[in-house]
């Protein structure tokens, strides 16, 4: 199936394919223009062999006629003037099929007509399917008048095949009529389910805005509401040194916390828009988490929280955005930190596997509930354990650390258990 469509895409001109109703029109005109040109060869073959010469010609000419058009429309060529020239191709063969067979004389002629404004109404709607009915009832006019007159039209194949000719050639307009049919309503369908998923998406869309405005809301007003009221006293001649000391403690956290947020946020929109830009080089995992170790262990120290790292004793290196890689594990460690007690251990493991190179971080916190963990990389979701008092969570770090893996390649995880420790992972695949 995805070779037909790649197929059929090739042919829809790329002022088209971003519109998805004009991609299912095109899309539409394309499948009925093969469509037709197989009947109309299968119609050749018919006259071919009721020694109907005239009207095989005219059937060669068509299928030419019809496959040439998805080309055209290709070159560029308008979609509405390339549906006229098809239902007017239409027009031709059902006249030439009237003429050759002796006029509108018995049922299996009288329907042909009937094709052109379903045609047409099939693909360019009822104001111009109505104009074709015209057509048809002025072709039926037509022929009826020289019916009544007494005037016959010769007939232009063999005579001792009619039962033959009248049987197969009502077969062919059901299942011609039948295909095109078929194949709107399901183009029609397509458009249907596609609409539904975009309307699914769009209130998803919705549904994450409003919980994205809810949320930043909350997070910056409470820290902004704390700077402004503690930057109300800071002045104040009252208060002793060690309150003012307090007082910039509070202010400084919470500009720390707006910070961040405004920081992830950043993050997230750069990922998604596609403006990420990485500068991958060779580089050695065991340096960059044992520098990154040394820097966090000053933090991890303030709350009695020993940071250990497990790496083996060859040096493992990888191509990659080094920057993002510490990027991640920042993030892994920082979670650790919110939700581990105090006087708990912190590890940073690297293992390097034979189908990829891993790096682990597990803490001693509480643990998350199995029917959390899916739904933890993305954005705004948070566990319900509780981080550690002082502590905040944005429900962003995961988020990013998912889309910076995508970014890099590598896939992400975690495995935890309620009251024995969380542990997440980055694994990059061995090349």
């Amino acid at each position: 199936m995805k070779r037909i469509s790649d197929f059929l895409a090739a042919f829809i001109p790329a002022s088209a394919i971003a519109d998805a109703e004009q991609a299912r029109a095109h899309r539409f005109f394309i499948i009925s223009c093969f469509i037709t040109s197989l009947f109309a060869g299968i119609y050749c073959l018919m006259s071919w062999y009721i020694h109907g010469l005239l009207f095989a010609y005219a059937m060669v000419v068509s299928v030419i006629v019809f496959l040439a058009m998805p080309f055209l429309l290709r070159r560029g060529l308008p979609l509405y003037l390339l549906e006229n020239l098809f239902v007017l191709d239409i027009v031709i063969v059902v006249i030439l099929l009237i003429y050759w067979g002796g006029g509108i004389r018995v049922s299996n002629l009288a329907p042909w007509p009937l094709v052109i404004p379903s045609f047409a109404m099939l693909m360019q709607g009822p104001a111009r399917a109505l104009k074709w009915l015209m057509v048809s009832l002025g072709i039926i006019v037509f022929f009826s008048y020289f019916t009544f007159k007494g005037i016959s039209f010769p007939i232009r194949y063999d005579m001792d095949k009619d039962p033959l000719f009248n049987t197969l050639s009502l077969l062919g307009l059901v299942l011609i009529v039948t295909a095109i049919f078929y194949n709107s309503e399901k183009q029609r369908r397509g458009a249907q389910y596609d609409l539904k998923q975009q309307n699914l998406k769009l209130e998803a869309m919705n549904s994450e805005k409003d919980n994205f405005l809810r949320i930043v809301s909350h997070d910056l007003k409470s820290p902004a509401l704390i700077v402004s009221e503690f930057a109300k006293y800071i002045d104040d001649p009252e208060l002793t040194e060690e309150e003012r000391k307090e007082y910039l403690e509070h202010i400084s956290a919470s500009g720390e916390r707006m910070l961040e947020l405004i920081r992830n946020l950043l993050d997230i929109n750069v990922i998604e828009s596609g403006r990420l830009s990485l500068s991958e080089k060779e580089f050695s995992l065991n340096d960059l988490i044992s520098n990154y170790s040394e820097q966090i262990k000053l933090l991890a120290a303030n709350s009695s929280i020993q940071i250990k790292i497990d790496l083996p004793v060859q040096d493992i290196t990888i191509v990659s955005d080094k920057a993002r890689v510490e990027q991640v594990i920042d993030n892994y460690v920082s979670n650790a930190l919110k939700y581990c007690p105090d006087g708990s251990r912190v590890d940073i493991r690297l293992n390097d596997t034979p189908g990829y190179v891993e790096i682990s971080v597990k803490d001693n916190g509480p643990g998350i509930a199995a029917r959390e963990l899916p739904t933890l990389f993305e954005p705004f979701r948070t566990a319900s354990s509780v981080p550690r008092k002082g502590m905040h969570s944005s429900g962003l770090g995961l988020a990013i650390v998912r889309k910076i893996a995508d970014v890099l390649s590598a896939t992400v995880g975690g495995e935890s258990e309620l009251g024995r420790g969380s542990s997440f992972y980055i694994r990059f695949p061995k090349k």
